[in-house]
C-alpha cells in the first residue's frame, strides 16, 4: 500500500438479505456453511422462509410440522436434506424437493450425551457435536472428548472444541468418512475463552484461529492470531493485534483483511498481517492499519506498528 487510501475501501452490498425480525412467533437462524438465513414461524407450522446472498432467485418457502421449538436448522450442502435440532439428544432429517419437505426421520446421539450442535461436513455426512465428543454419520465414526461448546469453519472443515471453560481448545479436522484430532491450541495457562471471542478463518490460504483477549487496564484488548504451518501440525501464535480499545467486539475476515468491529463506538478496525510489525518472542505485534467510522463512513488513515 502506498498510503493513498482513496484507492482502498469497503462497500456494503446493494442487495442485502432482508428477513423477518425475531419476535414472539419468529426465530431466525444463520447457517454459515451455505450462508442461508432461516426465518422459522411457530416451529415451522406457519412457514419457513430461507434466503441467501448466494441465491438471487426467489427465497425458499415451505412448512414443516411443529414438534417443538427449533434449536438449530441447516440444509445439507446440496440443499436436498433439511436437518432440524429440537432436543438435546437427536436431530431430525427431512428430504427437500425444492418446494416441500417429507420422509421425516431422526438420528439420536449416544446414550447419556447431549447434542451441543451439528454441522454438515460433506454432502452426505453430518457431525453431531456432543458434550462427550463428535459422532459422524452416514459413515459412523466417533471421537471422545469433553466438550462445552464449539465453533465451526465450513471452508477448512475444522471444528474447534472447547473444554475446561474455554481454557482447552481442541481443533478437529474432517475428511470424507474420517475425523482427525490436531494438536491442541497452546493458549496462555489458565486463560479462559468465550465462544463469542473465537473466530475460525483462512488467512493467505492458511487456517487460522483468532482469539479476542481482554487484558487488564483500559484500552488493552488484543486479538491473538494462531496459524497452522502444515497438515497435522499444531496451531501456533503468529501475531498479536493491538486494538487500543476495550469493550465488546466482533471479528470477520474479508480478502485476508481482519476486520474488528467495536460495538460501542460503531468503528471497524482493519489489520493486515502481511504488514511489518514489531517482533516479540515467536510472533509479531501489529497496530491498526486503518479505522472506519460506520456512521460517517470516514476512513481515518494508517497507523502501522513501529
Amino acid at each position: 500500500m502506498d498510503g493513498n487510501i482513496s484507492q482502498y475501501y469497503l462497500e456494503l452490498s446493494n442487495k442485502p438479505v432482508r428477513f423477518e425480525a425475531v419476535n414472539q412467533l419468529t426465530n431466525v437462524f444463520f447457517d454459515d456453511s451455505n450462508k442461508d438465513v432461516f426465518a422459522v414461524r411457530s416451529g415451522g407450522v406457519m412457514g419457513v422462509v430461507v434466503k441467501s446472498p448466494n441465491n438471487e432467485g426467489k427465497p425458499l418457502n415451505f412448512r414443516m410440522e411443529d414438534h417443538g421449538p427449533v434449536l438449530s436448522i441447516k440444509f445439507s450442502l446440496d440443499h436436498k436434506v433439511l436437518a432440524v435440532q429440537r432436543t438435546n439428544n437427536s436431530v431430525e432429517f427431512m428430504n427437500f424437493d425444492g418446494n416441500k419437505v417429507d420422509s421425516e426421520y431422526s438420528q439420536s446421539c449416544k446414550k447419556n450425551s447431549n447434542v451441543l450442535g451439528f454441522v454438515w461436513t460433506y454432502i452426505n455426512e453430518v457431525a453431531l457435536i456432543t458434550d462427550h465428543g463428535i459422532e459422524l454419520y452416514m459413515h459412523l465414526k466417533t471421537t471422545s472428548t469433553s466438550v462445552q461448546w464449539f465453533v465451526w469453519c465450513s471452508f477448512n472443515k475444522i471444528a474447534l472444541l472447547a473444554s475446561a471453560h474455554g481454557s482447552q481448545l481442541q481443533p478437529v479436522l474432517f475428511k470424507p468418512g474420517s475425523i482427525s484430532k490436531l494438536p491442541k491450541v497452546e493458549t496462555e495457562p489458565g486463560r479462559m475463552a468465550l465462544e463469542r471471542d473465537l473466530t475460525l478463518a483462512t488467512l493467505y490460504g492458511v487456517p487460522a484461529v483468532l482469539i479476542l483477549r481482554h487484558q487488564s487496564g483500559p484500552h488493552t484488548a488484543e486479538v491473538h492470531v494462531y496459524t497452522i504451518n502444515g497438515p497435522g501440525q499444531a496451531l501456533v501464535k503468529s501475531h498479536v493485534l493491538k486494538l487500543g480499545l476495550s469493550g465488546r467486539f466482533a471479528i470477520n475476515v474479508v480478502d485476508d483483511l481482519i476486520l474488528v468491529h467495536h460495538q460501542v463506538c460503531i468503528y471497524i478496525v482493519l489489520y493486515q498481517i502481511s504488514t511489518k510489525g514489531k517482533p516479540k518472542k515467536r510472533y509479531m505485534f501489529l497496530s491498526l492499519v486503518v479505522t472506519i467510522d460506520i456512521r460517517s463512513q470516514h476512513i481515518s488513515g494508517f497507523s502501522i506498528a513501529n
